[in-house]
């Protein structure tokens, strides 16, 4: 089972433990999110599923962009599956995904569709 689930960006367990990567929600200008998000988006072994333009109040994306989305966020969730079929542990921080699922769902629904898929999809074969 090498999924494992943490509430929040689990900082001092990537600190201990250099064997874990972890996924993050990563904006397209790759910038903001608060110190545990940028600490974890400088490590080798962070993981970024890009799920935000970026991270002010209307920086959620649109269906205006969810072909370059939809694309962007298949590619992340292969090297994610790839990551995990190779037996490497991969933390799933629940709350930041829950909630840009919701805004997602809002802003661009057939993105937040892949996305929850794709974490329904991993939830079920590596959980």
């Amino acid at each position: 089972m090498p999924l494992l689930y943490s509430q929040n960006y689990p900082n001092e367990l990537l600190e201990i433990n250099p064997h874990v990567s972890c996924m993050y929600v990563e904006t397209h200008k790759q910038v903001g999110g608060g110190r545990h998000l940028v600490h974890i988006r400088n490590l080798v072994r962070g993981m970024p599923v890009t799920i935000r333009e970026d991270y002010s109040k209307e920086g959620y994306l649109s269906t205006g962009t969810e072909s370059r989305d939809l694309d962007l966020i298949d590619k992340q969730f292969k090297e994610i599956l790839n990551k995990l079929r190779s037996m490497c542990i991969v933390c799933l921080p629940i709350i930041p995904f829950q909630a840009e699922i919701i805004h997602l769902e809002k802003h661009s629904p057939k993105t937040a569709k892949l996305v929850s898929d794709r974490i329904s999809y991993i939830r079920e074969t590596h959980g």
